[in-house]
């Protein structure tokens, strides 16, 4: 499968709409994301190639989905609770 800028585009827009904050920096990282003083970040190391940079992407962005699924259903099984 061939990669385009617009698939990068695209992972980068839904990141953001996810709430968090998307940053390209150097260092001897892949990537990864956090909360830092209350607001979510991701960082991406910014020397990877396209491929590289969509794979991290795509790779967080599952986690986060992953993530959310599992407090959205924590969060339902505490409202039957009541």
């Amino acid at each position: 499968m061939r990669v385009t800028k617009k698939q990068l585009q695209e992972l980068e827009e839904e990141i953001k709409t996810l709430g968090y904050v998307l940053r390209y920096e150097k260092g001897n990282f892949n990537g990864g994301y956090c909360i830092v003083k209350h607001t979510k970040v991701v960082v991406v190391n910014k020397f990877f190639s396209l491929e590289g940079k969509i794979a991290v992407l795509s790779d967080i962005n599952r986690q986060i989905k992953a993530e959310m699924e599992v407090q959205k259903a924590v969060s339902e099984e505490n409202n039957t609770d009541l």
